[in-house]
């Protein structure tokens, strides 16, 4: 069916459409989200949101997003019609979502054209993405575009300045949120010269830089130690995935984990990453592989963090064993949608935590058999240049 060019046009459109429809009959924002919206309020009026949000819970990242979110609040005061969360998710779609897609696409159609629409598409209306894209409104999906895009210019294109095109959608990639910078070794190694793997690193933090700087232009005397201190508090609850959520039952272990979270985790990642790099793979798979071991020893843990792996199943699918694939999007869809359910109706919880909790803790146990899978039997790709 999908051979045909209009019929696959018309196919993407009417699902655009849906998914526009959705997100504006969603009147309901999540809370980080409607935390967005106070940002983009605050940092308006001329004040720095990284003062005012002395615990750095509301907007613990550099001020990229800021900008924009300034845009959706304004957007808000012009046409009350439409929540803040609805304009932020018509970005999420556009162009990011669908911008993500079309790099799946790319990948895909080294195998067939079919296989390229057919990944398009699953990708799009995987439950995943509808829960922590259409439904939350997670900005992850403008990370994992920019990160994704520069790393297709700095791997598979060998010009100049195409190269430090790739350098600054990292940069802004890490801006957008921190965790995109633990791919940075993995870039590194896919780099043929020093001065290229060393230009990854300075041209990224020039970025960052330079994202901080333009903001401390618009915000009177901001304390740029308070920027970096609320990037460090990024990351979800503990104690409700993982190790963390084994320790629970001891609140002493449990508040070592707390304390100790990211020296444990900068430990065990560093580890993984070794394992990683010495694999003769390519670098989607490489990728594939960091975000699984990320899941495995995250400690901070939210549930909108399965997103991450998304694009780099799809854009490896048919590299893939399927059986593993098929079970851990089951698992991982269903693990969302108990959360979501119980989210979506505020005080009153429909799923027991306990069970919510016992879902997640399998679903990371067949992590853990998946990557040790992966470890052992995935192989180099076809072509060197290839991501």
């Amino acid at each position: 069916m999908f051979q045909s060019k209009n019929i696959f046009r018309i196919s993407f459109v009417i699902l655009l459409i849906i998914q526009i429809i959705c997100i504006g009959l969603l009147k309901e924002e999540i809370g980080d989200v409607k935390q967005f919206s106070t940002a983009g309020w605050t940092f308006k009026n001329g004040m720095d949101i990284y003062k005012i949000d002395i615990n750095h819970n509301i907007f613990p990242f550099f001020p990229f997003l800021i900008y924009f979110h300034v845009l959706f609040n304004t957007f808000t005061e012009w046409l009350s019609l439409f929540t803040f969360s609805f304009y932020l998710k018509l970005f999420l779609l556009i162009p990011s979502l669908y911008f993500l897609g079309y790099l799946i696409y790319l990948e895909n159609i080294k195998e067939s054209l079919i296989e390229a629409r057919l990944s398009f598409l699953k990708f799009l209306t995987s439950p995943i993405t509808y829960a922590i894209v259409i439904f939350h409104g997670q900005t992850d999906v403008i990370l994992l575009m920019l990160f994704l895009w520069g790393a297709k210019l700095l791997i598979t294109d060998t010009h100049t300045k195409n190269y430090v095109a790739g350098v600054f959608l990292n940069g802004l990639s890490i801006a957008t949120k921190t965790w995109s910078g633990l791919f940075i070794l993995l870039l590194i190694k896919y780099q043929k010269t020093i001065p290229k793997k060393l230009g990854i690193i300075f041209g990224s933090g020039l970025t960052i830089l330079g994202v901080i700087l333009i903001y401390s232009r618009f915000v009177f005397r901001p304390n740029l130690d308070l920027i970096f201190q609320a990037v460090s508090k990024a990351g979800g609850p503990i104690g409700i995935w993982g190790l963390p959520f084994l320790s629970s039952f001891s609140p002493s272990i449990l508040s070592w984990f707390s304390q100790h979270n990211l020296i444990v985790f900068g430990a065990f990642f560093l580890f993984f990453q070794v394992l990683i790099l010495r694999k003769n793979v390519s670098f989607l798979q490489s990728c594939l592989l960091t975000v699984l071991s990320m899941y495995i020893i995250i400690a901070n843990w939210g549930i909108q963090y399965l997103f991450w792996i998304i694009p780099f199943i799809y854009m490896l699918k048919p590299k893939l064993n399927h059986s593993y694939m098929n079970i851990f999007l089951m698992m991982s869809s269903l693990y969302l949608f108990v959360n979501y359910l119980n989210i979506s109706t505020k005080n009153v919880v429909i799923v027991p935590t306990t069970w919510t909790n016992l879902m997640g803790f399998l679903l990371w146990l067949f992590i853990i058999y998946w990557f040790t899978d992966l470890l052992k039997t995935l192989r180099k790709g076809k072509e060197v240049t290839s991501l």
